[in-house]
């Protein structure tokens, strides 16, 4: 699958395109994009040579640039700028200011952090693809088998979807140990599911269990924050988030609010898919857990 296709200009806009794919462009074309970052106003009115110079590139590199981000040309390219920069006007005058550095106000940190969150979720839901979306429910649906593989922040959120899927009555289990990954992932076959959590789509462990759990011939679906990583090579489906970090705000934050509404997302559509007898089988479980509340 190519990893431009997440983003047409329909369902995402020109900077949530720009941030998944940067770790993949070479390094001239990153000066291409750190240039149009810093100064979107000024980029979407110049043209291919305006924009080379102004990033101390050449103009075969703009060039190789927009191809890398999967138009046909500057033209192309320079239009899903200029809707991208017009969203970007429009976010600002609808949301505070969402930035986090040393200089923050302490009596600031609750609206931004509610700010950002809220921000990562509206920017996830623009790169969700409903049509994969729903494969992955399928696939879901039809197995009674899913490990789920993720390591430190990410464990956390298998844990959730471990806890949510158990409803259903799905055999679930979260492997966060390299060696029991390895080894579990010897064993899958056909008939199972795995999930594998990377926010940076680059955590070693993870992507060798996942490689090893398809040549087993597991179904893979893969959650990440960036399209264009090598976790989503190895993915039969891929789900992105699309969080930004800074220094100050890393994926331990927004980033997890955005898998975890994934791994929601997935849950009710599963729960949906056969509503009456999931929803007895919730009830019943209910009833049993009712003795361990005060």
């Amino acid at each position: 699958m190519n990893n431009v296709d997440y983003f047409s200009s329909s369902n995402g806009d020109y900077f949530l395109k720009l941030q998944s794919l940067y770790p993949e462009l070479r390094r001239s074309e990153q000066m291409i994009a750190d240039y149009i970052i810093e100064n979107p106003s000024l980029a979407e009115n110049m043209n291919l040579k305006e924009l080379a110079e102004s990033a101390k590139t050449s103009d075969a590199s703009v060039m190789r640039f927009c191809h890398a981000l999967g138009y046909s040309g500057f033209p192309a390219m320079k239009l899903d700028l200029a809707r991208g920069v017009a969203l970007q006007e429009n976010a600002k005058k609808g949301h505070p200011n969402i930035g986090i550095s040393p200089t923050t106000a302490l009596d600031e940190v609750p609206e931004r952090i509610i700010a950002r969150s809220i921000t990562a979720l509206e920017a996830t839901l623009k790169v969700i693809q409903i049509p994969m979306f729903k494969q992955a429910v399928d696939v879901l649906k039809s197995t009674d088998r899913i490990t789920f593989f993720g390591m430190a922040n990410s464990s956390s959120i298998a844990d959730d979807a471990l806890n949510k899927f158990i409803r259903l009555g799905k055999y679930c289990r979260v492997i966060s140990d390299t060696h029991l990954q390895v080894m579990t992932a010897t064993n899958l076959c056909e008939k199972d599911v795995v999930i594998g959590f990377s926010h940076s789509g680059k955590t070693k462990e993870i992507i060798d269990a996942l490689v090893l759990a398809k040549k087993s011939k597991a179904k893979i679906i893969v959650i990440t924050n960036f399209a264009a990583s090598q976790i989503a090579e190895i993915g039969d489906i891929t789900l992105v988030t699309a969080d930004f970090e800074t220094s100050f705000y890393s994926e331990t934050m927004a980033s997890r609010i955005c898998q975890l509404a994934i791994v929601d997302m997935l849950y009710l559509g599963v729960m949906l898919s056969d509503y009456e007898n999931n929803i007895a089988r919730i009830d019943l479980m209910n009833e049993n857990l009712a003795g361990h509340k005060y």
